[in-house]
C-alpha cells in the first residue's frame, strides 16, 4: 500500500510536490466546487512562495490578509515578516462602496501590471500573481465577458518568462461555471477541489483532482487545525496513526 502523503513541514516534502503541483506551471487554476473549500491550497502555495523568496502580488477578493497571516503562522510561515520588496497586496474591496465597474476591473489589471513592473525593477526573481477568488467579480455585479477579458489580459502577461499566475475560483452558479471553464481552457495545471459525492465524512474532507494535459490524478484529503493530510482513494485516514 502506498505511503500516506502529509503536507506538513518544509516545501521539499509538502503536498505541492507529492501531488506534483509544480509552481513552474505558468497558469495554475484551482476550481472550488460547491460545498468545498480550496483555501488550504492557496495557503500552502503562499508558504512555498514565501520560503523560496519569490515575488508575490496577492489579489484578495475573498479573505483578508489577516486571515492568511493567521493560517500562515499555523503552517510555519509569517507574511508579516516578508520583505516589502517581495510582497504586495491588491485589495479591490478595501474601499468599495458600490458595485465594481468595467473601469474598476481595468484599474485592477493596471495595478497588477504596475506591481509586476516594480518587481522587475527591484530584482530578477519570478513573479507570482495570486488571485483569490475570481468568482467574487461575478458576485459584485461585473459582466462575465468583462471578467473573461480581464483573464485574457492576465494571460498575456505570462508571455514574460518570469511571470506566473495562480487563480482560485468558486463555482456555485451557471455563470461561475462558465467563468471556470474559460480559465480552465487557458491554464497549464488544473486543480479541482470538491466535496465527496456520498456526502460528509468524518474521515475525508473532500477530493482533489489534478489535471495536466491528458493526465489526471485523484486524491482524498482531510483538513486538520494545523495542516492537511492527503491520501489515495481506497486508503484510510487511520493508516496515518499506525
Amino acid at each position: 500500500m502506498s505511503a500516506p502523503i502529509s503536507i506538513t513541514g518544509h516545501f521539499s516534502n509538502t503536498v505541492l510536490r507529492n501531488l506534483n503541483i509544480s509552481l513552474e506551471n505558468k497558469i495554475i487554476f484551482i476550481k472550488e466546487s460547491p460545498l468545498a473549500d480550496a483555501n488550504f491550497l492557496i495557503s500552502y502555495i503562499l508558504k512555498s512562495l514565501v520560503q523560496e523568496n519569490k515575488n508575490i502580488c496577492f489579489v484578495t477578493l475573498h479573505n483578508n490578509l489577516e486571515h492568511y497571516q493567521s493560517v500562515g503562522k499555523k503552517l510555519g510561515y509569517n507574511l508579516e515578516c516578508v520583505n516589502n520588496d517581495n510582497f504586495t497586496l491588491i485589495n479591490p474591496l478595501e474601499n468599495l462602496i458600490e458595485t465594481l465597474t468595467e473601469a474598476s476591473l481595468d484599474s485592477i489589471f493596471d495595478s497588477i501590471q504596475n506591481e509586476i513592473r516594480n518587481f522587475r525593477k527591484s530584482n530578477d526573481r519570478p513573479i507570482y500573481v495570486v488571485i483569490d477568488d475570481l468568482s467574487h467579480f461575478i458576485d459584485l455585479g461585473l459582466d462575465i465577458t468583462e471578467i473573461i477579458r480581464f483573464i485574457n489580459d492576465c494571460v498575456n502577461l505570462t508571455s514574460d518568462p518570469n511571470t506566473f499566475f495562480v487563480i482560485n475560483s468558486h463555482v456555485s452558479s451557471q455563470k461561475d461555471l462558465i467563468l471556470a471553464h474559460s480559465v480552465q481552457y487557458v491554464c497549464n495545471l488544473f486543480i479541482n477541489v470538491s466535496a465527496l459525492k456520498t456526502g460528509k465524512s468524518s474521515d475525508i474532507s473532500g477530493v482533489i483532482k489534478i489535471q495536466k494535459q491528458d493526465e489526471e490524478n485523484v486524491y482524498h484529503y482531510k483538513v486538520f487545525d494545523r495542516g492537511v493530510k492527503t491520501f489515495f482513494p481506497g486508503e484510510t485516514i487511520y493508516n496515518f496513526y499506525k
